[in-house]
């Protein structure tokens, strides 16, 4: 889904979301998301191709964890970050769950992300072409992509309340309206946000 169709739309959320913190919608909220969540478009099934994973990349996600594992490590360069927020959408469990995901929430856990790094891993896997993978569509493997970035964000919000301090106010709002549209949007029980 291109941001350019997911602009109005997102541009209705932060309306209703406005009115909602100006108390001009409590009891007019739910028919009004309802009604909003009808008139969502549904398009036919498209190719999803997921991040495959190099033997280069594996290689080097399994040397990563190994040095978590055993407390040696102590940074993720900027590359390293990139291959992880890649893979964390890799149709694979044991490289998105095993490695990915273990590597990302253990750099959180550590302190081994800057904050700039974190800024970076939160406006990835918000961008709409990650959040919104192919949402529009029937059931299809784009939830993993979908799933990926919610649990990656959840885990960066975690990160924030627990002492790193990078998220704005600017951010949470913005990150609230892309989780309501996608909750509105979600049709599919494995995806982002009804999963």
């Amino acid at each position: 889904m291109k941001e350019t169709d997911l602009a109005p739309k997102l541009e209705m959320i932060q309306a209703l979301h406005r009115q909602a913190k100006e108390g001009k919608t409590f009891k007019y909220l739910a028919p009004r998301l309802a009604s909003f969540q009808r008139g969502l478009q549904r398009h036919r099934r498209t190719t999803v191709s997921l991040p495959a994973i190099t033997e280069t990349g594996q290689a080097i996600l399994e040397q990563l964890v190994s040095n978590l594992k055993n407390d040696q490590l102590t940074e993720l360069s900027d590359t390293q970050l990139e291959l992880l927020l890649t893979q964390l959408a890799n149709e694979d469990p044991a490289v998105r769950f095993g490695e990915a995901t273990l590597l990302f929430n253990g750099a959180l856990a550590n302190d081994l992300l800057t904050k700039d790094q974190l800024r970076h891993a939160m406006n990835t896997l918000k961008k709409w072409e990650i959040l919104f993978d192919h949402i529009e569509e029937p059931i299809n493997k784009g939830a993993v992509r979908r799933v990926s970035a919610v649990t990656g964000l959840a885990s960066l919000l975690y990160a924030d309340r627990a002492g790193y301090f990078f998220v704005t106010k600017a951010d949470l709002s913005d990150l609230i309206d892309r989780v309501a549209l996608g909750m509105l949007w979600e049709h599919d029980n494995r995806g982002t946000l009804t999963g």
